[in-house]
């Protein structure tokens, strides 16, 4: 059965997404008997989530053991990374459904998007490689298999370079993905996995999860400095109107701390606030005024607050339907929802965190 996206009629007609009154009505019918994704809509869904702060039943199945989620920028399509079967899945997120399969290498994990939305760049940590997907054809472009050192983390920045973690070496490459040349290497901590760009380019933010820190990179100083934060860092994401704020989901601790480029002394941990088990993944809302953690042994996510480079937990909202989430990605068109990555239950679920 297709759940039509709340946002859109069509993939052509965009209507109204901020619109919001309360329907009491609908929601008494709804709350009256026990719903899921076989009987009510995602309109429908919606409309309870947003008066009751829920999360919708709906979930999409992909492939094995989901991981990373890139959107493209017009949020009409998402792609998933299926590390234990080699695939990514391709979402119609107008109908909430998948629409292409793509074979990829062997352990494909993270996942990012060139800034056009013309190319999906994957990590895969057992080939030691970087798959270049055009989305245009959902077909794989080209396979880059001379990376070593277990690729786990990628991104690109605004010129198009891509930005990629090795775990097993300890750094980061960073290449033009037209002439395949690296153009820089800086040198982190001991297994770097999540990395994170500042919208400018100009800082790059990388979890080291053997080290218990997190990576400073200055792109243009050409510098790299570490700060210290708690245990095994992983999922790390910078804010969207703060280049300087970065926020990492420290795995081993339950905790997930801020890190501030801009400090007198240079980078430093500013704040910390604890959240759900198992920390992973991690998402800021465009305005700044929450921060999203994947809980994996909670099967929830965690809502913080952010002022400046202080947070406070706001709440932990239960993913009833999921199982150990991981990867968390917001829709760019309406950053209230999103779609969450269950490793465990092979499926993305569909969420509203507003």
């Amino acid at each position: 059965m297709r759940f039509p996206h709340p946002h859109r009629r069509s993939r052509d007609l965009k209507p109204d997404r901020r619109r919001r009154g309360p329907l009491p009505l609908l929601l008494a019918a709804l709350l009256s008997f026990t719903w899921g994704p076989t009987l009510v809509t995602t309109a429908e869904a919606r409309a309870v989530n947003a008066s009751t702060h829920a999360l919708p039943k709906l979930r999409i199945d992909v492939g094995r053991n989901p991981n990373g989620i890139a959107f493209t920028p017009d949020g009409l399509t998402a792609y998933v990374t299926n590390t234990a079967n080699g695939t990514v899945s391709v979402i119609d997120t107008v109908e909430n459904e998948v629409i292409h399969t793509i074979r990829v290498l062997t352990k494909p994990t993270g996942i990012a998007m060139n800034r056009s939305g013309s190319r999906a760049y994957v990590a895969d940590s057992g080939d030691s490689a970087v798959t270049v997907i055009d989305t245009e054809h959902n077909r794989v472009r080209r396979h880059i298999v001379r990376f070593g050192g277990t690729p786990t983390g990628i991104a690109v920045d605004p010129s198009g370079l891509v930005w990629v973690t090795r775990s097993g070496v300890g750094d980061v490459v960073v290449f033009d993905p037209d002439s395949i040349e690296n153009v820089a290497r800086f040198r982190v901590g001991t297994t770097p996995t999540g990395i994170a760009l500042n919208s400018s380019g100009s800082l790059a933010f990388v979890a080291n999860s053997g080290s218990n820190n997190v990576s400073v990179i200055d792109v243009e100083a050409d510098t790299v400095k570490s700060v210290r934060v708690h245990a095994r860092p992983t999922g790390i994401a910078v804010s969207p109107t703060d280049g300087n704020l970065a926020y990492v989901a420290s795995t081993g601790k339950n905790i997930l701390d801020v890190i501030d480029a801009s400090a007198k002394g240079g980078p430093e941990r500013t704040d910390s606030v604890g959240v759900g088990h198992s920390p992973t993944g991690v998402a800021v809302h465009p305005e700044e005024r929450h921060v999203f953690v994947t809980n994996r042994g909670d099967n929830n996510v965690s809502v913080v607050r952010t002022t400046g480079n202080q947070l406070a937990l706001d709440r932990n909202v239960p993913i009833s339907a999921g199982n150990a989430p991981t990867g968390i990605a917001l829709f760019p068109d309406d950053p209230d929802f999103a779609y969450v990555a269950n490793s465990g239950a092979d499926d993305v679920s569909y969420v509203f965190l507003g």
